[in-house]
């Protein structure tokens, strides 16, 4: 590879920086022509994508005038560069001139019907790395002086990487369509739902959940960045069921595992939830009272300090509580209780 220069460098990362911040393969494929024609100077350049042996997305910067896309679909298999790679696999960037000499080139059809009347007298062609199932090549043609040295070994630098940056424009395109179908079926449903992903911000949020959490819910739930408000504080605490005050309201909220994210789902309570109603489900008051803090989201300390009695007493009456409802954990008790009120 050629000694490439500190500026060459820069131009490679930035190149490579806007393919990574396409959202999704038509911003990729939008991209990388004007990015490749910047990098190393071009009169044509075309990105040719293949499924196996399918076409997916064919583009040229600029376009080609009508007689000369009518030429090249009569002699493309011709196309020397083209020849050399099916014979070896080897997708690294080849000139023309690598190939055979430029007497003999002038010679070929493909030149006396699409190269010559192009202007076109040189080629460089490459494929990124990639598996059999997908092929990418990228042809960037001029007239005038040859590509250099230089050239290549910016096309190096830059190829690797850019099918990586192809790879996550595909995940973000997947993952995109996901939770568009996810919201879609949220929204049918009227489920009221925060989703966050394992870093702990929001991915996405039901209209239905916004609605609950009422004008505050704009500036509290904006995808990227952790939940804010009464809720934000409820998530960060880690707990599995429980309430938040909203606006004078109370929304009972129940976290279940999403992958290696949470989903908070939340709802209106059905109607209020009593120490009294909590002892027809075979408590004792003082048990009562313990599920009743828990399920308003009170922490063991904050139970003790209410009731007067020692984190360890609140311990015991939550083991007696499971024991009674037939449960497993708090977080299935507190779900017990909101049932049990009609939540």
């Amino acid at each position: 590879m050629a000694q490439l220069r500190e500026s060459d460098l820069r131009a490679v990362l930035d190149f490579v920086g806007e393919a990574y911040d396409a959202q999704d393969r038509e911003e990729f494929r939008a991209a990388i022509l004007p990015g490749f024609r910047r990098l190393v100077p071009s009169t044509y350049a075309s990105y040719n994508e293949l499924a196996g042996t399918t076409p997916v997305a064919t583009l040229a910067e600029p376009e080609l005038p009508d007689w000369a896309t009518a030429a090249w679909e009569r002699h493309a298999p011709e196309n020397p560069l083209l020849q050399r790679y099916l014979a070896t696999r080897d997708g690294r960037a080849v000139r023309f001139s690598d190939v055979a000499p430029a007497r003999e080139l002038r010679r070929l059809p493909i030149f006396e019907d699409f190269y010559t009347p192009l202007g076109i007298s040189h080629q460089v062609a490459f494929v990124l790395p990639s598996t059999p199932e997908l092929t990418i090549a990228v042809v960037l043609s001029r007239g005038g002086r040859d590509f250099g040295a230089r050239d290549l070994g910016l096309l190096e630098l830059a190829r690797p990487h850019l099918i990586q940056a192809y790879r996550a424009a595909e995940l973000r395109e997947r993952l995109l369509a996901t939770i568009g179908g996810l919201r879609a079926g949220l929204e049918a449903e009227g489920t009221a739902i925060v989703v966050l992903d394992g870093e702990g911000a929001v991915g996405l949020a039901s209209e239905a959940a916004r609605e609950l959490l009422g004008p505050a819910a704009e500036a509290d739930l904006r995808e990227g960045r952790p939940p804010g408000g009464p809720l934000g504080g409820w998530a960060k605490a880690g707990r599995g069921t429980g309430t938040i005050e909203v606006d004078g309201e109370t929304l009972l909220v129940r976290r279940v595992r999403a992958g290696e994210g949470t989903a908070l789902v939340l709802g209106r309570p059905g109607r209020a939830l009593s120490p009294d109603a909590l002892r027809l489900l075979g408590l004792t008051g003082r048990e009562a009272a313990v599920l009743h803090g828990l399920a308003h989201g009170r922490s063991t300390e904050e139970l003790a300090a209410e009731l007067s009695i020692s984190p360890r007493t609140v311990a015991k009456h939550v083991q007696r509580i499971n024991a009674k409802l037939g449960v497993r954990d708090r977080a299935q008790a507190i779900a017990t209780a909101w049932a049990a009120a009609g939540g």
